[in-house]
């Protein structure tokens, strides 16, 4: 198994309400290379639990998410 160098990719969502930010932040996670770090700025609890529900269905990879106060960190690290 070939395991890309580990790249990170921000996008920020804050301000934006789901459906949006949950389809592309998967998409964007769907589409990056095994080892990629993808982390998503959010002030949507919302998306947040389905962001993490939609990972753990597709079997993305493994999600931590990090209280800021004002918005959310979703961190999704790509794994096979």
């Amino acid at each position: 198994m070939t395991v890309a160098m580990s790249q990170e990719q921000v996008y920020d969502f804050r301000g934006e309400d789901c459906p949006g930010p949950l389809m592309k932040a998967i998409r964007r996670v769907w589409r990056s290379p095994i080892g990629s770090i993808t982390k998503v700025l959010t002030d949507n609890e919302k998306c947040v639990k389905l962001i993490k529900e939609m990972a753990a269905d597709l079997m993305l990879g493994s999600v931590t998410v990090e209280d800021k106060g004002d918005y959310m960190l979703v961190i999704i690290r790509r794994e096979g």
